[in-house]
């Protein structure tokens, strides 16, 4: 009951302590408590005085009296993959920006994205003066964290595209980063201004919404007066160009002569994109004048197709309508659907419609992005990538019929815009729109039944699917079955059949027999191949049991033998579970000999699947056919060894395996596989970094090999590749090279653009670097190229002690 006592006395002082803190600041008690050294008692300091505040005296001198700091754009709409440029103004009591003023960068936890670029100080002479007015260097923490300051002088920021439509201006008095992200979901990110002293003024935030979709608006049209125009919209998926169904557009005639939409002349219209991922709407004039209309355009995804339900408006655009002179007229068709490496076929009529002669009429086509140009007819006079026709003089009435070829190199949307100009001045244009989509094929063995007695049929079945967006043509299976199945029909193996023709979602199933003659797992793998070079495997196995009929005496051995004096192999593949198609998979092969006695002659064999292609191997390796193989002299007791096999991912495959075998003269043997899912790639381009191994010493020399690789069917231009190193790491020219010459400046690499890389081309990188300080060093490539609208980006950490 005493302690009981105490120690309630105890929790009342306490309480008593900590009373003027809940209660207001105003009688808040700052004198300590004074402690008895027993531990049984706690005294209060009592001062009859009231404390006395002191007033908030401003700001430090380590802080500015600058008025807060604005972020730009405060809310924007994204592809995934893309790079959004964001910018943070500290600005001053008079509204002006400031510079020099440290900017510290956020990405919340929890957001989707990453940190690519961190803007620094433009030019020598900007950089000089930065540094001179005590300005902070950028620096890239890590993904979610960075550093840089205002800049010093206005400067244009580069994209490194061919159009300038994307640059962006920067002004004296800000700072900017890009962030991107390769899936759906919202960045938040937050620009903190230390030295801001107001609370409320020196962090503000930046909302990036990121959706897998990208869109091409409807380009201006010309055309005469009283004609009717159909516009269409495009939205398909940012990653992998599939058309996205069930989208709205909303189109509104801004102002110009009377003309409305399609059936009843609204002027609003909202139309859902269909199956190809368009949403077309037909214009026409009420009364026909010539003129121009401004037409608005919205990408709007539906609430349905949210996560949270909302409506959300994720782009806005301008295009015209134009209605010119009523007696040229010009119409292009052509196909709204094709396959990547398909040719696009299209139409063009060039008509007077007139009374009177058109004089010297020329024809253009500008050749749209993602294709080349096959035929003309009649034959186009190429000028970089335009093509022209002089077409001369049009009578009255008379029409002159154009054609083009072009193939799709990749997917997306095509808008193909012919172009007409007279003498006189006058002009028309129309445009064909086609969506450009792929197939993929998907392919699943099955076994029925799954076990079955020596002598006995097992059906195994085929299902081919097509999992993308356009149709698979000439698609053909082949099997390569066990040798412990025999097939019903043919000795041949292995044995090939034609599937045909897939359409999107379509599947087809393929049957075979085969005759079990061997007890244990026996396996059918199924590879299918298209026309246009498109792959799959699938595998399915049966497990043979010994029949019900008595089984043959084996005979007794003559010599009695030890089982423990022979060896015992074991064999293990470690690697990686998931890569993108185009990137390189490492696998270790780990033999082993845990018995008693040593094993010779060693043959250590590596198969693998279509989809996997072996690149690089260890030594003594020698090639039979697509198997790799080494032979080892012998393999002592308790001893183990290591060799390694790399392969690029040429085609995507659920499970993707290698499979191993090792026997040796002893009559041993060892089996095992390993599998990687390989996911297609999101780009024409693949990347991949090996930094040799971690962790590294400081001061030790880190050298990294950058693998770039043309997954695509097609070649790719102007394939650019620049390095950034963090501040753990200090690149070293010595080392350093490339297929072109590169640039070392501060903490980047920067390699001239390579001309071409052909289709399934590999280049390599090599960068030399010396670890200056412990931590987790990041180099970061970049590769820009012709065929990809956005940069690649890949990241690879090297632990430093």
């Amino acid at each position: 009951m005493v302690g009981c006592r105490k120690q309630i006395w105890r929790s009342l002082a306490v309480l008593a302590l900590w009373a003027p803190a809940l209660t207001g600041c105003q009688t808040f008690d700052c004198s300590p408590p004074k402690i008895d050294p027993s531990g049984n008692r706690l005294f209060l300091a009592h001062d009859p005085k009231p404390p006395k505040f002191k007033p908030d005296p401003g700001p430090p001198s380590t802080l500015s009296n600058q008025a807060g700091v604005a972020v730009t754009p405060n809310r924007v709409v994204a592809p995934v993959g893309s790079e959004v440029v964001l910018k943070a103004a500290v600005c001053g009591p008079d509204g002006r920006t400031t510079r020099n003023q440290r900017v510290e960068w956020t990405v919340a936890p929890g957001s989707v994205g990453y940190i690519v670029t961190v803007g620094d100080y433009h030019g020598t002479v900007d950089q000089l003066c930065g540094y001179l007015t005590g300005g902070t260097s950028a620096n890239k923490v890590s993904s979610n964290y960075a550093v840089n300051s205002t800049s010093t002088g206005d400067y244009c920021l580069n994209r490194g595209t061919p159009t300038k439509d994307d640059d962006v201006p920067v002004l004296a008095g800000q700072a900017w980063i890009t962030v991107t992200s390769p899936v759906e979901g919202q960045s938040i990110v937050t620009a903190v201004a230390p030295k801001v002293y107001g609370w409320d003024q020196r962090q503000r935030s930046s909302v990036i919404e990121w959706l897998d979709a990208k869109w091409d608006f409807p380009p201006p049209s010309v055309n005469p007066v009283g004609a009717r125009h159909t516009f269409t919209t495009s939205i398909v998926r940012h990653t992998n160009g599939a058309p996205l169904a069930g989208w709205r557009v909303r189109y509104e005639i801004l102002d110009g002569p009377a003309a409305g939409f399609a059936p009843d002349g609204a002027q609003i219209v909202e139309v859902p994109t269909d199956a190809l991922g368009q949403a077309s709407i037909e214009m026409f004039q009420v009364q026909p004048a010539e003129g121009t209309n401004r037409v608005n355009v919205q990408v709007i995804r539906s609430p349905e197709l949210s996560r949270d339900g909302t409506r959300l408006i994720v782009a806005n655009a301008t295009t015209q309508k134009i209605w010119g002179a009523s007696e040229l007229y010009v119409r292009t068709s052509g196909p709204t659907q094709a396959a990547v490496g398909a040719t696009l076929n299209y139409k063009v009529e060039v008509r007077n419609a007139g009374s009177h002669t058109i004089r010297q009429a020329v024809a253009s086509l500008p050749l749209p992005q993602g294709t080349s140009l096959l035929s003309t007819n009649p034959v186009a006079s190429v000028t970089g990538s335009n093509l022209t026709w002089a077409l001369g003089d049009l009578a009255p009435g008379q029409i002159r019929p154009l054609e083009v070829s072009l193939r799709a190199d990749r997917f997306g949307t095509v808008n193909a815009c012919v172009t007409v100009q007279t003498g006189e001045g006058k002009n028309a244009q129309d445009c064909a729109t086609t969506t450009v989509v792929a197939p993929a094929l998907a392919v699943v063995v099955t076994a029925d039944p799954e076990q079955a007695p020596v002598g006995t049929v097992v059906t195994f079945t085929a299902t081919v699917t097509n999992r993308g967006t356009a149709a698979a043509t000439d698609v053909r299976i082949v099997e390569l079955y066990d040798s412990g199945l025999r097939h019903n029909q043919t000795a041949a193996n292995p044995i090939e059949a034609p599937v045909g023709t897939l359409q999107p979602g379509e599947s087809k199933t393929i049957s075979a027999k085969f005759i079990v003659m061997a007890p244990g797992q026996l396996c059918n793998t199924v590879d299918v191949i298209s026309g246009n070079g498109l792959r799959a495997q699938g595998r399915g196995c049966v497990t043979g049991v010994p029949s019900a009929s008595p089984a043959p005496i084996a005979p007794v051995p003559t010599t009695p033998t030890d089982p423990s004096l022979k060896p015992v192999l074991d064999i293990k593949k470690v690697g990686p579970t998931r890569r993108n198609v185009g990137d390189q998979a490492q696998f270790d092969i780990l033999v082993s000999n845990t018995g008693r006695a040593k094993a010779t002659n060693l043959k250590i064999t590596d198969n693998s699947d279509l989809s996997l292609m072996a690149v690089e191997a260890s030594n003594g390796h020698v090639d039979v056919g697509r198997d790799l193989q080494w032979t080892i002299d012998e393999l002592p007791p308790g001893k183990g060894m290591k060799l390694s096999v790399t392969y690029r991912c040429t085609a995507p495959a659920d499970n993707a395996c290698s499979r191993n075998t090792v026997v040796c003269t002893e009559g041993v043997r060892a089996d095992t596989q390993a599998c990687v899912s390989i996911q297609p790639s999101q780009t024409p381009l693949s990347v991949t970094i090996d930094d040799g191994g971690d962790p590294r010493a400081v001061g030790s020399s880190i050298g990294y090999t950058v693998r770039v690789t043309n997954v695509s069917q097609v070649a790719d231009a102007r394939v650019q590749l620049a390095v950034t190193l963090s501040p753990e790491l200090i690149p070293a020219p010595l080392g350093t090279s490339g297929p072109t010459n590169g640039q070392i400046a501060n903490q980047t690499v920067q390699f001239e653009p390579l001309a071409q890389l052909a289709p399934q081309q590999t280049v390599v990188y090599r960068i030399q670097a010396r670890a200056a300080k412990a931590g987790v060093a990041r180099l970061q490539a970049q590769i820009t190229s012709q065929n990809m609208a956005q940069p690649l980006v890949a990241e690879e950490p090297t632990t430093v002690q």
